[in-house]
């Protein structure tokens, strides 16, 4: 599984699928297992006809982190970090949960990384 540094972080994520549409990028909740448990099951018959990436955020799955204090603007860089290292923006941002915000702040920092927002309330 790849890995990108941000901060303190070592952000572990996965890409899968060869689709000509744009990349999907989904991104879990706080207090989530990580992106194996959240989307293992969707993430494949999504990448059918798309790129998809999903990523354990600090303090999910096997991302390493300092244990510091995680923030909106922390964890939309991560997901900005992932987005730019696997080479795959713009991307449509699926957001579950506390994904949900992360992702927004992701394309009001980066819009260039952003192509569409999907917002999962959870």
């Amino acid at each position: 599984m790849p890995s990108v540094s941000v901060a303190d972080a070592r952000v572990r994520y996965e890409r899968t699928g060869t689709g000509t549409g744009p990349a999907l990028v989904l991104v879990h909740g706080t207090g989530s297992a990580g992106a194996a448990l959240t989307w293992g099951q969707i993430a494949p018959l999504l990448a059918r006809d798309r790129t998809v990436s999903t990523l354990d955020l600090s303090g999910a799955g096997e991302t390493t982190d300092d244990g510091g204090p995680l923030t909106v603007e922390g964890l939309a860089a991560q997901v900005a970090a992932v987005i730019e290292d696997a080479g795959t923006g713009p991307a449509d941002l699926l957001g579950f949960s506390m994904g949900a915000p992360v992702t927004a702040a992701v394309a009001a920092l980066r819009p260039d990384l952003v192509h569409r927002l999907i917002l999962v309330a959870g």
